[in-house]
């Protein structure tokens, strides 16, 4: 592909380095438009630990990596996730505002400290 921005032909691979599940490539070398030299070569073999971090929790977010038991083992976690938040709410709303420590204005009610008498 030609890049006319940097006068160079860019040349991207995927190697069979690449993280399983990565659609994109994971190398590439750079030509000068002119004369042919050789000018850049990237890769994700020799990226610094933070890129390689990253990508891979992008893999992981896009669920692309270890196949379909990632998928499935996703899907239940946020299935967990929202099924706990749903039970929260109404479980709250059950017991009512001023039970779960709430004010019908919505705030905190304020701390009133209990003493021990017999210990004054």
């Amino acid at each position: 592909m030609f890049n006319r921005y940097l006068g160079v032909y860019q040349y991207d691979v995927k190697t069979s380095r690449a993280a399983p599940g990565m659609r994109y490539a994971d190398a590439g070398i750079f030509f000068d438009a002119n004369t042919g030299v050789q000018r850049d070569f990237w890769s994700n073999a020799t990226a610094p630990p933070g890129n390689v971090v990253k990508n891979w929790l992008v893999l992981l977010h896009r669920a692309t990596v270890f196949g379909l038991p990632m998928k499935i083992l996703n899907f239940l976690m946020g299935f967990v996730v929202t099924t706990l938040c749903v039970t929260a709410v109404i479980t709250w709303l059950k017991i009512g505002p001023r039970k779960s420590g709430l004010s019908a204005l919505g705030r905190i009610r304020p701390f009133q400290p209990q003493f021990n008498k017999s210990l004054i």
